[in-house]
């Protein structure tokens, strides 16, 4: 299978539109998710495992970030989560 190209011959950009659109719904979802995540912390609030599950996702998030910032600013993963971190405290501090 061409992973470059779909069977229904869409262009690129068409793809790339459909791909950015299916991202946006995702991460809509993970909002909505987070907020039922936030009401069953809210029920326990003396289990860590919450925070886990949090620590987990924005890991997961900075690595997406990361991979986004990379090519852009010819950053190494080291100093794009640097980046990332320092952003996240700037924005802490504010």
């Amino acid at each position: 299978m061409n992973t470059t190209k779909k069977e229904s011959k869409q262009t690129a950009a068409e793809t790339y539109a459909q791909r950015r659109n299916d991202i946006a719904v995702l991460m809509d979802c993970i909002g909505m998710q987070l907020d039922v995540h936030a009401e069953r912390a809210k029920a326990d609030p003396k289990n860590y495992g919450f925070v886990g599950d949090l620590d987990h996702i924005r890991q997961m998030i900075k690595e997406t970030l990361a991979f986004l910032i990379i090519g852009r600013n010819k950053f190494t993963e080291t100093e794009a989560s640097q980046f990332i971190e320092q952003h996240l405290q700037e924005l802490r501090e504010e």
